[in-house]
């Protein structure tokens, strides 16, 4: 009785950190989805764009002016970088995937550790079980004779 006490805080703690971890695994898939796939939702802006006011750059106390119009430079950015943003979110959600998995893992090895002492000890009562009953087959066998 006192085992199964003992037992049982292990076991809520691995089923609250499977759950976890699925959470942390759904949330992230279903917003990856939705934005790659459905068009849902809006690319996240984890950056913002940046706006260049002219197309110069210093470099050593020289001003440098770039071969393009600052205009020009501003909607070549504006364009890729919801391509930035999406990369930057994926990559978020690949780290979040992973470290749910983990967290899963961990939830999974503490349930099925429970599972595994519970075998080891049902073995252990039959063949405490087998042995009484052989001791009890030799001391019958003894008495008749």
């Amino acid at each position: 009785m006192k085992r199964k006490i003992i037992e049982k805080p292990e076991k809520i703690v691995g089923c609250v950190l499977l759950v976890v971890g699925l959470i942390v695994v759904i949330i992230p898939t279903y917003f990856g989805i939705s934005i790659v796939f459905k068009g849902v939702s809006a690319i996240p802006k984890i950056l913002e764009t940046p706006v260049l006011s002219n197309a110069t750059t210093s470099m050593n106390n020289a001003t440098v002016l770039l071969p393009i119009s600052g205009a020009d430079l501003n909607e070549m950015i504006e364009k890729t970088f919801p391509a930035v943003n999406l990369g930057l979110f994926l990559a978020l959600s690949v780290i979040l995937i992973s470290a749910g998995s983990v967290i899963m893992g961990k939830g999974v090895s503490l349930i099925k550790e429970i599972k595994l002492k519970a075998v080891k000890e049902a073995v252990k009562d039959i063949g405490e079980e087998i042995e009484v009953k052989e001791k009890e087959k030799t001391k019958k066998q003894e008495n008749e004779d």
